[in-house]
């Protein structure tokens, strides 16, 4: 409500513009105007005995009993009295009533005052709650995209790097680095652009030793199924009904040079596959080598980003022993595969 005017401030400007409430009491009576109706009243009285003072029966003046002389003058003090009361009472309901409306206003400031600020509470948790909400959803994701990332670089070698859409294992967790800048901390994000450089970096220094790698695989894989092409042609051959054809016949000797002519084909199929999977397993023992010497860096980069998360989401990130933890399993993983190369008796170009 910060772009909003305040609620208590347009509720008083609606009672200004209201203006005073209207009294249930009516106005009293000034003591002036009365005043100056018993001075106007005595004095037309005075004027009225002046003019006709001759005229004036004063034996018939004398019997008038005096309760009616004392009524006639009591009678206007009492009324008199009277106003000079109710007015004394108005003035005090006014007040009272003038007293109740403003305490009533100022209740109503105050109420609209605190719901105003329980309803900016109410909307500031809210977007927090919103805001926490996608950051988890966005962090979970780049997490998840940092596994397939690490997996796809580790795995280049199996795929066909010719193909338009053969890096898009990396492209996750480019567009995850990317909504890392615009929810995550300023640091987690360059953190995180960071990771995503590093990434596409080694992709472009492993595609020709991954594109070699595969090439010679490929190249194995093709003499192998020539030769289990060319094996199923021999046994096809052999399966003749040999009684039919005459020893001495020109069928029975093209069928045994066929079979020789195949046998050879057969075995120089083998030795080329076997020739060729060496060379992939020696290509792929190179890749190896090369992803350990750069797998230190970025293992250690995507540990501080996974660790930045953590902390985000508000949970607990020892990021040095996140990171003696991850060196640990991959020295281990490494002595893993340093041990199944010396079982089959490949060594890397550089080892």
């Amino acid at each position: 409500m910060s772009q909003t005017e305040p609620t208590s401030t347009r509720l008083q400007q609606r009672l200004d513009e209201q203006g005073p409430p209207p009294t249930a009491v009516r106005e009293g009576i000034s003591l002036n105007t009365i005043g100056l109706c018993v001075a106007s009243s005595l004095a037309g009285a005075a004027l009225a005995v002046a003019a006709s003072w001759h005229r004036i029966d004063w034996t018939l003046v004398q019997s008038v009993p005096g309760t009616f002389w004392a009524a006639l003058i009591v009678g206007p003090l009492t009324f008199y009295g009277v106003l000079l009361t109710n007015q004394s009472h108005d003035r005090r309901a006014s007040a009272q009533i003038a007293a109740d409306q403003e305490k009533s206003d100022k209740q109503l400031l105050h109420d609209a005052d605190r719901l105003a600020v329980q309803l900016d509470r109410a909307a500031e948790e809210a977007q927090v709650e919103r805001e926490a909400d996608m950051r988890r959803e966005v962090y979970l994701e780049s997490a998840a995209e940092i596994v397939k990332a690490n997996a796809f670089v580790g795995s280049m070698f199996k795929r066909d790097l010719e193909n338009p859409d053969a890096l898009d294992g990396l492209n996750g967790f480019a567009a995850a680095s990317a909504k890392l800048q615009v929810v995550a901390d300023q640091e987690t994000g360059i953190d995180a652009q960071r990771l995503s450089m590093m990434y596409a970096r080694l992709a472009i220094l492993a595609t020709p030793l991954a594109t070699n790698a595969f090439g010679l695989n490929a190249t194995a894989k093709s003499h192998e199924a020539r030769a289990k092409a060319l094996q199923l042609k021999l046994d096809e051959l052999q399966e003749t009904d040999r009684a039919q054809l005459s020893k001495t016949s020109d069928e029975w000797t093209a069928q045994r040079l066929e079979v020789q002519r195949l046998t050879g084909l057969i075995a120089k199929a083998w030795a080329d596959a076997s020739t060729a999977f060496g060379r992939s397993a020696k290509a792929r023992a190179d890749y190896e080598l090369f992803m350990r010497q750069h797998l230190s860096e970025l293992a250690d980069q995507a540990i501080k980003v996974l660790a930045r998360l953590r902390i985000e989401l508000g949970l607990d990130a020892d990021e040095e022993r996140m990171l003696e933890e991850a060196t640990q399993m991959r020295m281990d993983l490494f002595s893993t595969v340093d041990q199944l190369m010396n079982a089959i008796g490949v060594r890397p170009a550089s080892g």
